[in-house]
């Protein structure tokens, strides 16, 4: 399955709604690209933490392990 969501860098999104798209896309898929314009800087690796926190949240409430 291809799916393609607007990432993390969205004007009109807050930044946890952009994490919540971003998690929900790599629990529903096997493989998570993360496709950016210019340098990946401290603000990727925050969003993508903020991502991968939500998903094991949402793996423990479901009883499972990441």
């Amino acid at each position: 399955m291809f799916l393609d969501t607007e990432g993390t860098a969205s004007y009109e999104q807050t930044a946890q709604s952009s994490a919540t798209i971003v998690s929900l896309a790599g629990l529903v898929s096997s493989l998570l690209i993360y496709n950016k314009r210019g340098v990946f800087d401290e603000n990727c690796v925050e969003s993508l933490f903020s991502a991968a926190h939500i998903m094991e949240k949402l793996f423990e409430a479901d009883g499972r392990s990441p």
